[in-house]
């Protein structure tokens, strides 16, 4: 029951480390598209 708990709380966890991994990655190449653009 226990365990349970844990591995859905897991979960959770991964998938909003998840989201927040896109949104750097996105921001990132954002960032790098406006800088090739300059030049």
């Amino acid at each position: 029951m226990i365990m349970n708990k844990l591995i859905a709380m897991n979960k959770e966890f991964d998938s909003s480390i998840d989201a927040r991994f896109l949104q750097i990655q996105n921001a990132r190449r954002e960032a790098l598209a406006r800088k090739a653009k300059r030049n």
